[in-house]
Order: C-alpha cells, then structure tokens, then sequence
C-alpha cells in the first residue's frame, strides 16, 4: 500500500511539477555532434546525412554507445527526456535500443514499436524499413551531473541496420528556492538546505534571509553575504542575474580611499594623518568632524540609477546623535547612525554588521556593510561620505570596499523612457517591447527600427491592452502537458499517431508542429478555451501546413459558431516550402488570421474544431500540422472610460469611468466637467455644500450651518420655482405655496404663509385676521384662532400682502377644548397632534414611546427623556446618542457618524472630528479624503505621503507592468502581461506557460550554460590583448562588450573591441600599473542564434573574468628611474653572459657558481609580504636569474578553469610562480638537467680531441745504437718485445687541449651535484608551495605533484646527508683524487684542516631550506617572516666572525660582505613591515630605503663578479706571461736541452743501472706508471 501512495504521489509531482529546459540537440536540419562522443573512444558521434538535407545521429555497431555529461545542473527532483528513435531498415527481433540516465535503463526502443508500415520516403528512397517514434521518458534525479547514454546490441553494419535518432530536449523540474534537494517544487518537500543548517525541519528550509549577515541566496553558491556585481536580488533576497547593472568603480578592500579617486576636503594635512592599523590586512584611514571624502561620476546616457555598496567603519564611543551621512549631488541620500550595536539608516540595506565591538589600539572599531540603490535623473554625479555631529577627534570613521553599479533600462540603449523601457536604440538595433534587440522575433513585423508583437497591435494605446492566451509550436519549447492540455481528440481513424499513443507533434528544424509528418492524417481536435472577462475581442492566428502527397484531401477549422473554412493544396496564395523528407513533394502553408468579436463568443468559450481530412492517404504519405499558433484577447475602453491597469491584472473589469470628462455612464451620478466639490458634484456623485443634511440630487433641503440645527433653518432659497419631486415613477406636486415637498406633502410653508397641520394646506398670513397665533406653541384651554381664506390668484399675493389696510374677506375661525396637558392641537376634546415628543393614542392621550420617531425632552423625567429616538437609524441606540455620532431632528432623529473611511470619530461639543482615517486616506474634520495613488497613508494633504508603496514615493503605476496591490499595500507585477518589470520579473512573453524560455512565475529559462564563450590571449601569455571565442549556437555582439578593471577607474584605461573571424578581439590600453589583482571583468552581449523567443526577445549577457598579465606604468620621473634600473639589469645580465662561457673555458665554475647562488638568493626577495616602494618593486621583478638562462618551460597546468586549480600567495603570484610542482620546478630541473649535458658534451668533445691527437701523433726515429737502446734490448726482464724503432711524439697544442678538456669534464662531473646545491633554494621553493597550498588530493594532479614533490624531498635530504658525511673526515681522505673527485663540491675552497670549516659548509644548506620555509610558510605574518629570514641570513655572518672556514682570506671577505649584504636587505624589510602596520613611514623615507637595499643588492652581486672578473684576468695573464716567456727562450731551450743531452749521454751507464734498479725493484711502481 505504501509503494501504492508513493507511486501516485511520484505521479501527481510529475505532473504538476513546473519544467524547465534543460539541454536541446539536434533540433536543426543540420548540425554537428554537438559534445556526443563514441564510447568508451571518446570519439565524436557520427553524423549520418540523408540525401534529402536532415540529419541524424548514427547509433549503429561501429559506434554502439553514445554518451554526454551535463554539470551543475539547478536544483531539480525529476527530469523528461525527449527523442526521435528510428528503426532504420533490417533489425532483427532481439536487436534494441537503449536509452540510460547515469547507468540506470529508462528506455528501451525495439523494432516492432512504430508498426509495419515502410516509411521509405523520409530519409533516401529506398524500400527498406524506416520507422520512427517519439519518446517521452521521465525519471527521478537530483544530483548536479546527468549522464545520458544511448546504446544498442546491433550486430551488423549501419548500411544494413541501425538506431539513428534526432530531437532531443531535456526538462527539469526545479525545487523550490529554499531546496538544495527535494522531492517535489513544494516548498515542505526539501531534503537539504542552502542555510547553515543543511536539514529541514518538517521538510522545509529557512531562507538565507534568516540568517544573520548571509542573507542572500545564489543557488549555484549557497547563502552569501551579499549578491555578486551584475546580481540583484527579489523580496526574498535571491539573487538573480542582471544584466542591466554595470559596473561603475569597484575599490579595493584594502588600500585606503583617498589611493582611488576618492578626493578629501579636510583641513589636516594627508601626510600627518596616520592610518589605524588592526592587522596586516585591516588598515583604516580615520576621517573627522567636517571631513568630506566625494568621487565624481560619469555615466552612461542611458543610466536610471546606481546601487552603492560600501563597508563603513565606525571608530570611537558612537551614539544615536552621530552619524554619517551619503549625499548625492549635494542632497543626502541616506542617513546611518549606529548607538549600542544597533544601526539604524534611513533607506540603505544592511549587509553585514559586527555583532561585537572591536577593539583596535584601545579604539572601538565597528564595521557595518551597506547597499544604497537610488534612482537618479543625471549622467554626472557627485557622491561624498561626511560624519555629522562627531566630536573633534574623538570620533571618526573610514570607508572602504566601495562598489559602485550603475543600472540601465536597457543595453544598447542612447535614451530611455522611464526606468525600464528605451525610447531610442543604438544604431544597428531595434526596439522591442522596450528593449534593444539586434535581430526582430520572427512572428512579428518590423517597421523602421521597432519590432511590433502581436500583443502590441493595438486599437488604442491608452485604452487597450493585448495579452497572450495561447503561444505555442514557434519553437521546440512547447512541452506534451501543454499539447494535452490544449488539444482533446474529438474522432480518429486508425491510420494516425504512428510516432506513438498520445503524441500528438512532432519536429521539423527549430521547432515543433501540432501533428506532423507520422503523427496525423484523418483526425478531429478541439481546442477550448475560457476567454477573460470584460474582453472587447479575440484574435486567432496560426500556419496551417498540407505536407508530403496531400492531394486529393483537405483541412477544416472552425471557430465556435462560424462556418467551416477548407483549405486544400488548391487553395489561393500557399507558401510552398522545400520539406525534408525523401521525395519530391512540395509543404503547403497557409496563413489564418482571424478576428472574433464578444457578441460571437458564448459564456466565454472559444471552441475551434481542427478537422485533418484525408482517408485516401496513409500516414506515411502525407500529413497535417499546425505551427505559430497564437491566440491573443485584446480588452478595449472606449472614450468615455479609462484603462485601469490594477482592474486588469486582478480579473476585474477595466474599463472605469472617467469623472469629469462630461459623460455620465455606469454608476456615476453626474459629471459637471470637473472635480470641483461643493458644486452639486463631487467624484460624478452628487454633493451639496458642506454640513448640509439632506442633499437631493445636489439640491441641498436642510443646511445646519451657522444655526440651531434642531430648528431646521434653511438657508436654500429657491425662487419662483416648483421643487418637483419623482418617487417610484409616479409624478407628485405640492401647491405652489409649499417650501418643503417630499412624496407630495407639504412640510413648510414659504414665506407669508402659514401651514395648516389639520388640512396639510399652507394659507396667507393677513394682519386683518386678529388673533393669528403660530401651531408651533401649547394651546390650553380653550383658544379661538382666525385664519384668513384668500381666494386671490398667486401672482398678486405679493402686493396685497404689502398693503396694510387690506381687510380679510373670510376670517376662519377655530376653537379648541382641553385635552391632555401633552396634547398640542385638541379640537372637541379630542385630540389631533400630541407635543412633540409624544404619540397620539386613539385621540385620547399622549404617550411617550422609545422607537416612535419622537424625540421626548422631558427634563423632569430621567426614564422619559430622550435624546434621540429612530430605532431604523444607527447611532441611536435605547433612545441615547452613541459615542461617536451626533442627531438632529425631534422626529424621527436624523444620526450620521464621520466619514466612513474613518477609523475612529469623536464627538466634541456636538462637532465631529475624526481622528484616524483609514490606509490611504486623511482627516478634516469629519470627513476623510482620499491620498494621491503613491501614498499609502498621508496626513493633512494628499500628496504628504507619511508611507508609499515604492521607497520614491512615485506611483506603482508609473513604472510599466507595475499594479498597487492595496491588500499587501505594494508594488507588483502581473505576470504573462507581456511587461518585463525589473527587479521583479526576470521575463515576461505573455503568457504563463512553463517550458517555452519564460516560465509561468516569469522566471527566464534562458539555457545560457549550455553555450561555449572562450579567452585567449593574443601574442602569447605575456599581453592582455583577448580573443573571446565562442560556438556555433550563439553569436557575440563585439561592438557593446563593456570592460572593467577591479581598482580601475574608466578613465585610467582603454580598450577597443571588434570583430575577428574567431568571435571578438579586445586590445587594451593602461594609464596606470596593472597588478594580477586588478581582475578585468568583461561583460559580453550575446544571442542565441537557433530561433527562441527569449534568444530574440531578450540579449543575453556573460561575465567574464580574466587574470591580467601584470603592467608596471610610472610618471615621468618614476619611469626615467625604472629605465635606469632596467638598463643596469640589463647591462649585468649581459656581463653575466659574456663572463660565463670564459669561466665555464677556465674552468672557473666556482666563481661562476657564486654569482648565480647570490643571485637566486636576490630572486627570493621580492617574495617578503611587505609593501616595497617602486623602485624595488620593479627592480625585485625584473631580478630573475632563471631570466639570464631561458629555458623551455610548459605552464598549461593549474589554470583556472581546471577543477584542482589553486592559488600561491599574492607576491608569488605577480612574479608568476605557480604553486604546482610541475610549474614551478620546471626551471631548476631544467638547469640541473643542462649541467648533465655540459658534463656528456664535455666527455664528447674530449673524445673528439682524443681521436684527433691519435691521428696527429708524430713518429720520431731513433738514431744510432747508444747504449741505453742496447741495454734495454738486454733487459729482457723489463721488455719483453722489440722496440719500435720510432719514438710516437703527440701535438703538443692537441695534447693540451686533451689536458684540459680532461680536467674540464671532471669538474662538470662535480658540478651536478653543485648545481644541485645551487638549486636548492628554487627546489625548497617548489616543494613548500606545493605542500603547503596543494591540499585537494580528491584530484590526480594534485596527489601526483605532491608526491613528486615528496621525491624531490629526496633528493634535498640525499644533498644534506652528503654534506654531512664529509664532517669530520681527514685530511688525506680529502686530498684523495677519487673521493675529492666525488665529495670535493661540498667542500671546495674549505681549510680541511680546520673541521669548522666542513660545518659551515653544512649549516648553509640548513640556512637556505629554513629561509624558504620561512618566506612561505609565515607570508600571511610578514613581520614574522621577515623576522626569521633576518636570522637565517644574519646566522651566516656570526659564523663567519667566529672563523674563517676558507682558504684564503680573499674567499673570507668576499663571502663575509655578500652574507652581510643580505643580512641588511633582510634587515630593511623588517623596517618596511613595521611600517605596514604602524603606518608612520613617509613615501620618500620607503624610496630612500629602496636605493639602499638596491644598493645593498648591487654590492653583494658587483663583489662576486668582480672576483671571477679578476680570477679569469689573472689566467689571461699568466698565459700571456708563459706565451711571451717560451717565445723569447725558445733557442735557449734548444741549447740547454742539446747541452743536457750530452751531459746525459756521459752519464748514459749510471742512469741505465739506475733505470734499471728502479724497474725491478717495484713491480707495482712499474704498474702505476704505466
């Protein structure tokens, strides 16, 4: 039962789930293998080309697995694979297909699926089996990498059988933003979570908005501090793409502001000011009290507003008065005061803050991270930074990581509209939907330079508004939920769907069709749809296509009650189009365009009918297809309404009246022309003057102003004029002496009248009748009152009632009897009016009744009296006035309240005041009056908003696509209404469809990982000049990359980007001197080039960022020193080139040696952590022994892009020492391999030499038989065989030559080992880099260069231990030739006979690994590290006072001043990294201590060369010596030799016995010799 409800629940998240494309191949007519390789030879896939255009991919025995890995895919549960499988002419029964997801089987495609018909005609005309279908896999999956195979078990070659196939889509279905993992797009179905707290609880995640300082969710990284440059983020503070931010200036984090372009306005002089140092990398230049630090701004024409991000730092004791304060152009922009580790601003975001103080040289010190996004009006701004209200110097604060963005409305935009929208492109663009697009969407139409959708063609563009239904099969992104959703099968004949049950398209290139070739011939559909309310008409377009051998069938559509409309092959004005199948058929297209108006649609139902009419045919031999299918509802207002856009996007009717405009519709009363109130109309509702009661169609009947109001006076004078009522269609009228009608009675009479309340008739009032008392007062008693009866016509009443001698001609007169003391009229003791208060009971008595209608005031009576009675009216509640209303009127009490947009009213001495309206409205007085539409409540005014939907108080409605939301009081948008809102939609196409590049949360679809964008740098590695590259799917827009340089401002740099055959080429230009950490970040505009509604619709844009070769540019005064300094390299490293063939020809190696170890120690400098002055900074770069011997070297590995990649510290960086082993050893090994060579080539030479002395050999006779020839022809002891009578003489000058070369080669021999020793320092280098900063042993590269570097430790220890066998020995061991031969480096110019020497020897090789290890391993600590390589280089010196392990004292004092010489330098920077933390160094003071290490340099360097200078002049000038000698003595030595012949021929026995004594006495000695 459990698998039973999951398998549903599995079903249900499919099937709801929201897609996203994932990957789409394969879809055009032609095309490459697009990253499918053969498997396992990673060979690309094969392309097979029918003879009529498509192509397809070969799934066949010669390439039997096919396969393509996706990385970093988004968060996703599911994923729906589509793909055009073909079974492709004699497949045997067994034979399949497959179709596997990371290994796992999820399709299997055989022979028999797609029926028996011979699809001979689709790809080459032959009649052989060619059926296709389409399949429609799902599965689960959630991890970032998918592999997708396609493979098969044929076993014959593809010219007899195959499994091609084509059409591949792939679709996720996305998490919900909170999930790093899910099971559905349910926001409680989360498995992991991006926050700190990686599990769910309940499966569901908290936000990164929870969180403290991560706050912002990227999806590719997780919860991050802030969103990066070109990022902005929504309610929830995901960060999206945007490609409308450009950066500004982005400063770096460290170096202070004023170093930036930043200006300071101050009164203290920059030089006295010192820097608070925390750490080597916190460092803060303090500001003060009435301190400005601005930067002016230059931006772009089209600029709209500028985010500002920014780390301000707070120093000393702040409270809530103190603050600081960002202007802009003068005016302050926000407002940020800080006041017991709460910061408050006025209108920035807080990105991150200390949660505790820091405590820096005894100085609070609180940092706080802000971002400010302002919209501006300018293209040059001033932004500035003061402290207000601070005290002296007490208080202070600095800035630092200032990132400035400025935002555009559109890219490639010269003028905008609004905020959003462009008005004017740039040239070569057009504008659609306001935005600069370079090519226009193929379904809409071009005119000039604007691109015109359908939702745009409208009949007026203030009053109507278009909106998509429908947007289907104008590209591949049309998904089979959506097909199924819109299309029901209505009949069907079995010669249909032969792609397969339920689908109903298929694909030609670029997109899908509704049926299609295979998919429909003979069947009905109905597309229904629920058109919205309050539409004005419908319009319905789409291309009907008749394809293949159509003829003799037909197509039939008809749209709700319309007649049918028959298209056939003969039907006027087709689009004939090429098709691509096998034959020689022609594809009919027509075009439909139809308009249906309201009154033609029936309770909001359109209904078509697509009928495919052709039974004649089979589904291999022609078809029907539907693509571009549109269906749009266009909402139209006439004249006298207005189009409310809030009205529109929430359902409800949007056509509003327009009050005020003169015509009078719906629910207006009136409409006078105008909104003026207090004029009988106010808002088209009728109104009367201000505290009038009864108001009648704007005709006021009771005004209480200015008087009692329960006496009723009137101040409304209507004269010679008949107040005429209507009630209920009947006509009533009161005689013409009555002031107040209603319904036909009489309630007043007019002046000089008098109202009869017996006969309800109002009579003149004549002075001749005596008596004449008013009804109003108590009559007791009995009491006669005459009234005078005027039969006088009306119009001369007026004079006779002036005339006062006027005598009355009938004087009626009345008599009344007592009745009940309550009773005001009793005629005959009854009774026919009580007193007001009281109600008639049977003409007998007066009652008094709560609920009557009449008011009783009795005072004397507290049960009795009452101050209101009308039990139908509120506010009168038990007879009693309610807090809050007031009444008026004995009868029938008249109560009102305040305004009934008041919240709260009061009653103060019978006035009402309201005292709070509600949300959206203000109070005055009584009444409350509605805000301006930008305000979300006001006070006293309407436009003095006290809140707003938007943080500029401008109107939501003011931005394009944006509606007030008055329920969650806001801004928003409404998505699928065409209107790309920025910030709050990444897209919008219309329509609220996922799958088709725009999803239905308008959220952009766009597959932008799936396109290739490539650098590469031209003229090698050494240029910042870029070639971008990219594929075939998309095209570069070279003429709009923007640039720019992380430090840089716009002005400090130049670039030009154009077009080149390979994509775009960049060359640049610098002002200033580029460091590898100046990142250069270039913004490319690209499009994608298959037809996507989005890759037309919108430009895409790609960050990319790039490493740049370091550029050192000075002024005038710095450059001639560099030159100076370049030019004395460059003159040394000449010398070192001229003297190291001489020494290698004198076999000077020593010396040579020397020169090159005091150098290698030069090259390790630059490496200390410490801010040089310039001069050694370019002198220290430039110092590169391995520079004056270049060797080949390969630096491809560890780039950035490789997986491994990792990063040497800055200074190794910038000298470009690589951190892997393999790069950074190359040179060293490369020296230690060329000493090898010399030693072989040295051998070889001496071989060649050898054979030339053996073939120059001279033959001398022997003359004569002297006695020691004869006595040596006797000892027969000593020569065993006859001479030779030729004495073999070599050439002396050859023979030398041998000499030497001998001598030479036995040096290189000892020299290995030298060289190793001279290496070591590179060697340790490369080692302690990499293991220090190579720690990712997940990759091979970095576990095979780690242990590689483990080898080489090896070999350092093989050094050492050698070094340290030579301790000790004795001194004829060490004259020894052999052991000298093979131990004589590690001790050459040593005194062996004293044992210091040997130790010194070895302690220098400990010295040299541990300042290595030192300047690595401490770099973070520079004054550490200095510190210990001080002690390393100064060690030397102190052993070197204690005595003197040389020979001479020549060798003594040279070695003496370079270790000296190098103990200074060290000494030098631990000065220079003191003063990196305190700061208080002046810049000449750091220059000077440059030419003093320079200086330093130069004399240890100068004391070596001049010693082998004067080594190789002393040789030179003892063979010059010997030369002159030997020339000048030549004939003297003949002499002295003939005379010594002679001498030796008298003594010729004595040396023979003594030749012969010696030989027989030593048979060894005799061996040796030989």
């Amino acid at each position: 039962m459990i698998i039973q409800y999951t398998i549903v629940a599995i079903f249900f998240i499919f099937t709801f789930a929201k897609r996203i494309m994932l990957i789409e191949n394969f879809n055009s007519l032609t095309f490459n293998s697009q990253g499918w390789k053969c498997l396992p030879s990673n060979t690309n896939s094969v392309i097979y080309q029918c003879n009529y255009g498509m192509y397809l991919v070969q799934l066949s025995k010669e390439c039997n697995n096919i396969g393509n890995t996706f990385i970093n895919i988004p968060p996703h549960f599911s994923i729906q694979l589509y793909v055009d499988f073909i079974a492709y002419r004699s497949i045997d029964e067994n034979e399949q297909a497959y179709i596997k997801a990371d290994n796992a089987n999820i399709y299997t495609y055989y022979n028999l699926q797609a029926g028996y018909l011979q699809y001979s005609n689709q790809c080459e005309s032959s009649d052989e089996r060619f059926s296709m279908i389409t399949s429609v896999t799902e599965f689960s999956h959630s991890n970032t990498q998918l592999i997708i195979e396609f493979s098969t078990n044929l076993d014959e070659g593809f010219n007899n059988e195959g499994y091609p196939f084509r059409n591949l889509q792939l679709y996720i279905s996305q998490c919900h933003y909170t999930c790093k993992t899910c099971l559905s797009e349910a926001y409680n179905s989360c498995l992991s979570c991006f926050t700190q707290n990686s599990s769910p609880t309940l499966q569901q995640c908290q936000t990164c908005k929870d969180q403290q300082n991560l706050r912002f969710l990227l999806t590719t990284q997780g919860c991050l501090q802030e969103c990066p440059d070109g990022y902005s983020y929504d309610q929830e503070l995901v960060c999206q793409r945007n490609i409308k931010l450009l950066s500004l200036s982005n400063l770096n984090q460290i170096q202070l502001m004023i170093s930036q372009d930043f200006h300071l306005i101050s009164q203290i002089n920059l030089l006295l000011r010192s820097p608070l140092v925390c750490s080597a990398t916190e460092q803060y230049l303090p500001y003060y009290l009435n301190e400005i630090l601005y930067k002016d701004l230059n931006l772009h024409s089209s600029s709209v507003a500028i985010r500002l991000k920014v780390t301000i730092i707070l120093i000393g004791a702040w409270v809530a008065d103190n603050s600081i304060q960002i202007q802009l152009n003068g005016e302050i922009i926000d407002s940020i005061s800080f006041n017991n580790l709460i910061v408050t601003t006025q209108k920035s975001v807080i990105l991150y803050q200390d949660q505790i103080k820091q405590v820096c040289n005894f100085k609070d010190v609180f940092k706080i991270r802000v971002e400010l996004y302002q919209v501006i009006n300018q293209q040059t701004l001033n932004l500035s930074f003061s402290g207000n209200n601070l005290i002296g110097q007490s208080l202070s604060w600095s800035i630092l990581g200032v990132d400035i963005e400025q935002e555009v409305c559109s890219l490639n935009c010269n003028s905008c509209s609004n905020r959003y929208d462009c008005n004017k492109c740039a040239s070569t663009f057009y504008l659609y939907k306001g935005q600069c697009i370079q090519t226009c969407p193929s379904f809409s139409r071009t005119v000039d330079v604007y691109c015109i959708d359908l939702d745009e063609e409208l009949i007026d563009q203030k009053n109507s508004k278009i909106e998509y239904l429908v947007k289907e099969f104008y590209d591949v992104s049309t998904t089979q939920e959506r097909v199924n959703e819109l299309f029901k099968l209505i009949s069907s004949s079995n010669n249909n769907f032969a792609k397969g049950n339920n689908i109903y398209f298929s694909y030609v290139p670029d997109k899908k069709v509704f049926g299609g070739a295979l998919v429909w011939i003979n069947a009905i559909f109905k597309l229904q749809l629920e058109i919205p309310m309050y539409y004005h008409q419908v319009r319905v377009k789409f291309q009907v296509i008749l394809g293949d051998d159509f003829n003799p069938g037909s197509f039939e559509y008809q749209i709700n009650h319309r007649s049918n409309v028959i298209l056939t092959t003969s039907t006027a004005n087709p689009i004939k189009n090429a098709q691509i199948w096998g034959d020689y058929f022609q594809d009919y297209v027509f075009q439909v365009d139809e308009i249906i108006k309201n009154d033609e649609i029936y309770q909001r139902q359109l209904i078509i009918l697509f009928n495919c009419n052709n039974p004649n045919k089979l589904i291999n031999q022609s078809f029907c297809a539907i693509q571009d299918l549109f269906i749009t509802v266009e909402h139209y207002c006439t004249k006298e309404y207005r189009f409310d856009i809030f009205n529109y996007q929430n359902g409800l009717n949007p056509c509003v009246p327009i009050c005020g405009d003169g015509y009078v519709v719906d629910e207006e009363q009136c409409d006078d022309e105008n909104l003026d109130p207090f004029d009988g109309c106010f808002n088209c509702q009728y109104q009367c003057e201000e505290f009038c009661q009864y108001c009648v169609y704007g005709k006021c009947l009771l005004n209480l102003e200015g008087g009692d109001e329960n006496q009723m006076v009137l101040e409304n004078r209507i004269t010679e004029q008949d107040i005429v009522y209507y009630n209920d269609n009947i006509y009533n009228e009161c005689q013409l002496e009555c002031l107040i009608c209603h319904n036909g009675n009489c309630y007043r009479c007019m002046e000089g009248y008098i109202f009869d309340i017996i006969t309800q008739n109002c009579y003149m009032l004549i002075i001749g009748c005596n008596n004449v008392q008013s009804y109003s007062k108590e009559i007791q008693n009995y009491t006669k009152i005459s009234m005078c009866e005027s039969d006088i016509p009306y119009s001369k009443l007026d004079n006779i009632y002036k005339d006062p001698d006027y005598q009355c001609i009938n004087c009626l007169s009345f008599e009344y009897q007592s009745c009940n003391n309550k009773c005001s009229f009793c005629y005959q003791g009854l009774c026919f009016q009580c007193q007001s208060g009281y109600t008639l009971q049977n003409n007998l008595d007066c009652l008094t009744i709560c609920g009557d209608g009449l008011i009783n005031k009795d005072k004397l009576s507290i049960e009795n009296n009452e101050e209101c009675d009308n039990p139908l009216i509120e506010g009168c509640q038990n007879c009693m006035i309610q807090s809050g209303y007031k009444c008026i009127q004995e009868d029938y009490s008249v109560c009102w309240t305040c305004d009934v947009k008041c919240q709260k009213c009061v009653n103060e001495n019978n006035v009402l005041i309201c005292q709070q309206c509600i949300d959206g409205y203000y109070a005055i007085n009584s009444f409350c009056y509605i805000c301006d539409d930008n305000c979300v409540t006001c006070k006293d005014d309407s436009s003095l908003c006290t809140s707003c939907f938007r943080d500029d108080c401008q109107k939501c409605e003011d931005i394009t696509g944006l509606y007030t939301d008055y329920q969650n009081k806001k801004c928003m948008p409404q998505c699928g209404d065409g209107i790309k809102v920025q910030f709050y939609e990444q897209c919008d196409d219309g329509n609220i469809i996922d799958g088709d590049g725009c999803d239905s949360n308008c959220n952009s679809e766009f597959p932008q990982d799936l396109y290739s964008i490539e650098i590469q740098r031209l003229s090698g590695t050494n240029s910042n000049d870029l070639n971008i590259t990219h594929d075939s799917k998309i095209q570069l827009n070279c003429q709009d990359t923007t640039v720019t340089i992380e430090g840089f401002d716009q002005k400090e740099f130049l670039y030009n980007s154009t077009i080149s055959d390979s994509g775009c080429q960049i060359s640049f230009q610098f002002f200033k001197s580029i460091r590898k950490t100046n990142m250069i970040h270039i913004y490319i505009q690209y499009r994608e080039v298959q037809t996507r509604i989005l890759s037309d619709q919108y430009q895409q844009q790609k960050e990319i960022q790039v490493n740049p070769i370091e550029q050192i540019i000075l002024d005038d005064s710095q450059q001639s020193q560099a030159d100076a300094i370049s030019n004395a390299q460059s003159s040394l490293s000449i010398l070192i080139w001229i003297l190291a063939p001489l020494s290698i020809l004198f076999g000077l190696f020593d010396y040579l040696w020397a020169v090159l170890e005091i150098l290698s120690w030069i090259n390790n400098f630059y490496f200390f952590n410490v801010n040089f002055p310039f001069n050694v900074q370019i002198f220290f770069l430039n110092s590169d022994w391995s520079s004056i011997i270049s060797f080949p070297t390969y630096q491809n590995l560890n780039q950035p892009d490789c997986d491994y990649y990792f990063e040497s510290p800055p200074r190794f960086t910038e000298k470009g020492v690589d951190p892997l082993f393999l790069n950074n050893a190359q040179v060293p090994i490369f020296f230690i391999f060329t000493s090898v060579l010399f030693y072989f080539a040295s051998l070889l030479i001496l071989s060649l030499f050898k054979f030339i002395n053996q073939a120059t050999l001279i033959k001398v006779p022997i003359h004569g038989h002297s006695t020691f020839c004869i006595q040596k022809q006797k000892d027969t002891h000593l020569h065993r065989q006859n001479q030779s009578q030729f004495l073999i003489k070599p050439n002396k000058y050859i023979w030398f030559i041998v000499q030497k070369m001998i001598i030479i080669s036995n040096k290189f021999q000892s020299r290995i080992k030298q060289t190793i020793t001279l290496c070591l320092l590179d060697l340790t280098m490369a080692i302690t880099l990499q293991l220090i900063y190579g720690k990712q042993f997940q990759y091979s590269m970095i576990l095979i260069n780690t242990i590689l570097a483990l080898l080489f430790c090896c070999l350092i220890f093989y050094q050492l231990r050698q070094s340290y066998f030579v301790i000790g020995i004795h001194k004829n061991l060490a004259e020894f030739p052999p052991f000298k031969l093979k131990y004589g480096c590690y001790y050459e110019n040593i005194n062996i006979d004293n044992a210091f020497g040997l130790k010194f020897n070895f302690f220098g090789l400990i010295r040299k690994i541990a300042y290595i290890f030192c300047i690595v391993y401490f770099y973070y600590n520079p004054l550490l590290q200095t510190t210990l390589c001080f002690i390393s280089c100064s060690s030397g010196v102190l052993l070197l006072l204690y005595s003197n392990p040389f020979e001479s004292k020549g060798q003594f004092y040279k070695q003496l001043i370079s270790e000296s010489g190098l103990s200074l330098i060290t000494f030098v920077t631990i000065l220079l990294s003191i003063d990196d933390l305190l700061n208080k160094m002046e810049e000449q003071t750091k220059i000077n201590l440059g030419w003093m290490i320079i200086s330093l340099v130069i004399l240890c360097v100068l004391c070596e060369i001049l010693t082998l200078i004067f080594e190789i002049c002393r040789l030179l000038h003892q063979i010059v010596i010997q030369m002159i000698i030997s020339i000048l003595n030549r004939n003297k030595t003949n002499k002295e030799i003939e005379t010594k012949t002679q001498i030796q021929e008298s003594k010729l026995p004595e040396i023979i016995i003594a030749n012969k004594l010696s030989f027989i006495k030593s048979g060894q000695i005799h061996q040796i010799f030989k």
